[in-house]
């Protein structure tokens, strides 16, 4: 019952990624004992139809009295816990950098032009940078050379492709070792004390079985329902927690990427001129 009423539900998306899947192998196990659970409640029904109301059992004494009594080993199959490790497979999200081919707009020279620190011959292609000035665009020469020409001295022709660098988001599969524990049916010896005195004088106790075997019935019914209700919950709120800590994971990346963009902004010096908007150019 504690492991299904636990609150760690990990402090990251792997680690919540693990608990969930040991919690599921929990659930296995829980649920393989549905059969045992009817296979008891048939028995209980059997007895109960049958009339067996009344059983003589025999009470312990107060004082139990050891002298003269044996002792004997017997073996016993008992369910025992054993812990193992196993490899189990983790998915994390990683970004990475890779090469795309992306279309990068060019213009053609209509005519030879020379100022503003410029030179373009007449048939000149030069890579296309910005247009957002009607009458002079920003463009960049194969040297590397960034300016402004006339927008009516160039037309634009087809793009050309190249390839870029762009962060991209990948899943990543990892294999960790976790440790799980399992119930194996084991058959250890157990003392057992046989005492002296006849069964004849020890005094009687009488039960009402019927009742104590529906209390009993009840009892473990109720428990092995509440158990698979809180693995239920438990189960949802760790498929939470993940989505969780994935949106905070994908919330601090885009933080990160807002501010390094929000400080490349602000270091432009907004000014008019065209070498000014020609260095913010270079900038970005």
């Amino acid at each position: 019952m504690a492991l299904v009423g636990t609150n760690d539900y990990g402090v990251d998306e792997p680690s919540a990624q693990a608990l969930l899947q040991r919690h599921r192998d929990l659930e296995g196990e829980i649920n393989a004992y549905t059969g045992d659970i009817q296979s008891l409640n048939s028995q209980a029904e059997k007895l109960i139809k049958a009339g067996i109301s009344t059983i003589e059992l025999a009470a312990e004494p107060d004082v139990m009295d050891v002298d003269g009594s044996t002792e004997e080993w017997v073996n016993e199959t008992r369910l025992v816990p054993q812990e193992f490790w196993e490899d189990e497979p983790v998915e994390r999200i990683e970004h990475k950098t890779v090469m795309e081919d992306r279309p990068v707009a060019q213009v053609k020279g209509l005519y030879p032009f020379s100022g503003q620190g410029m030179v373009m011959a007449k048939g000149e292609v030069m890579f296309l940078l910005n247009k957002t000035n009607p009458d002079w665009w920003s463009v960049r020469k194969a040297n590397g050379q960034d300016g402004f020409v006339p927008a009516n001295y160039v037309r634009e022709i087809e793009p050309k492709i190249m390839q870029v660098s762009v962060r991209r988001a990948e899943k990543v599969q990892t294999v960790q070792r976790v440790k799980k524990t399992k119930m194996v049916k084991t058959i250890v010896p157990v003392k057992r004390i046989i005492p002296a005195k006849p069964q004849s004088q020890l005094k009687k106790k009488v039960v009402n079985d019927c009742q104590h075997v529906e209390k009993r019935q009840k009892k473990i019914n109720d428990t092995y329902a509440q158990l698979k209700e809180l693995a239920l919950k438990r189960r949802a709120l760790l498929e939470d927690s993940i989505r969780l800590f994935g949106f905070f994971r994908e919330c601090d990346d885009f933080g990160k990427w807002i501010k390094d963009k929000e400080k490349m902004l602000r270091a432009e010096d907004k000014t008019d001129n065209v070498e000014s908007a020609k260095e913010s150019l270079r900038n970005f």
